[in-house]
């Protein structure tokens, strides 16, 4: 079993979550390496597909890696909402209607037929917008539909995932680690105070990186998970 699917798996039976912080700049890396170890926090870096395309070797380092290494899956079921190319729809109305909210019926027959290690599913979290005119807009106030949650949590017994992590009230977030959120991926938080400061100084805009990861990790409450999480033969920080 590789150390991350391990390590996941921990996290799941603790109730604890790894963040998956997506890097839209690679001097970005460094600072929020550098505010997990200090925290001692186990967390992982992510990148989208939109963002190796622009640092044009991404694609082939990932995929050697991948085949090079015994690489656990996370697929994706249902939409979180946020990258349309037109304006998003409204979002009470997403949540009152469920429209692409994981179907717990759908996620069970997935999980069974393609064995995935953990699934992100969408019961009413949103992506922060990328689009050049609405990318430094403050993001919608989310929030989780934590029945539906619960339903999916019941009857697959994997690590869940949660796109779109940044701007959920805290209170939802807690409450989804105790039903199957494992992972939670965070891209405007970090981006939008790094982006709004670039021009004026990169000093100040890694300064605020750096500061916001450590924010998020104590309101998240899971600083020090490094050590709860890892072996000492995995020693992944």
């Amino acid at each position: 079993m590789s150390a991350i699917k391990s390590i996941m798996e921990r996290a799941y039976e603790k109730h604890l979550v790894i963040p998956a912080f997506n890097m839209p700049y690679i001097p970005m890396i460094k600072l929020v390496v550098k505010a997990l170890q200090d925290s001692d926090t186990f967390g992982l870096i992510t990148v989208a597909r939109l963002e190796w395309v622009k640092f044009s070797s991404g694609s082939l380092e990932v995929v050697a890696l991948a085949h090079c290494n015994d690489v656990p899956g996370e697929a994706e079921l249902g939409t979180v909402m946020g990258h349309e190319s037109g304006p998003m729809p409204n979002y009470e109305e997403l949540f009152a209607t469920g429209k692409g909210f994981t179907n717990p019926d759908d996620a069970e027959q997935f999980v069974r037929e393609t064995a995935v290690d953990w699934l992100s599913v969408a019961v009413g979290s949103v992506h922060g917008a990328i689009a050049p005119t609405t990318r430094s807009q403050k993001k919608i106030a989310a929030r989780l539909h934590i029945g539906r949650l619960i339903e999916i949590d019941e009857r697959l017994r994997i690590p869940l995932v949660l796109h779109g992590g940044s701007g959920i009230a805290l209170p939802y977030l807690k409450d989804a680690f105790q039903h199957g959120i494992a992972k939670l991926n965070i891209g405007t938080d970090i981006r939008q105070p790094y982006e709004a400061l670039m021009s004026e100084s990169e000093q100040k805009a890694q300064d605020a990186v750096y500061t916001k990861v450590r924010e998020l990790v104590a309101a998240l409450g899971i600083e020090g998970t490094a050590s709860l999480l890892s072996t000492p033969a995995e020693s992944v920080k």
